[in-house]
């Protein structure tokens, strides 16, 4: 649902169970966990109260920025999740300015095959196709996002 990176913080598991479900993580490298019963947390609400509103915000964010990324999931097709996806890793890896930058060869077209809900090989070819188009460039597994073009893109399909 989420990715997070250095620096990022979450409550999913704040909640506890929701309908007899678990909330889960899964940590990708070496993270700090800290965790916090009931009643600390309330007694942090009281004493923090204002650092408590920005945690908040911060998680209301992060919510809204999921439930916009499942409303693309829902109503898009997969070149235009790709595409979302691209731009979204290249904002979240502090490329939000960049009119190229290129998605680290540690993201697999497997690994974003599973953010989009398709199988790899069908990544591997909307690649090539969006490289044709020259919203993407690079070689092999090295991807640039040529970010103005994959708005254009993005617009175009829209319509």
């Amino acid at each position: 649902m989420h990715i997070f990176y250095s620096g990022d913080a979450f409550g999913g598991l704040l909640l506890g169970t929701t309908h007899g479900e678990v909330p889960w993580a899964q940590a990708m490298d070496d993270v700090i966990v800290s965790y916090m019963d009931e009643s600390a947390f309330k007694r942090f609400m009281q004493t923090f109260p204002d650092l408590c509103m920005n945690i908040f915000r911060y998680m209301a964010d992060h919510h809204a920025d999921d439930m916009r990324r499942m409303e693309r999931f829902i109503h898009t097709d997969a070149r235009s999740r790709l595409v979302h996806t691209l731009l979204d890793l290249g904002d979240k890896l502090g490329h939000a300015e960049a009119e190229s930058f290129e998605i680290a060869p540690s993201y697999t077209h497997e690994e974003l095959a599973n953010m989009i809900g398709v199988v790899r090989s069908t990544v591997s070819e909307m690649i090539g196709q969006l490289r044709i188009e020259g919203v993407l460039g690079g070689q092999g597994r090295h991807l640039v996002v040529h970010r103005r073009a994959a708005e254009r893109f993005l617009l175009n399909e829209e319509r």
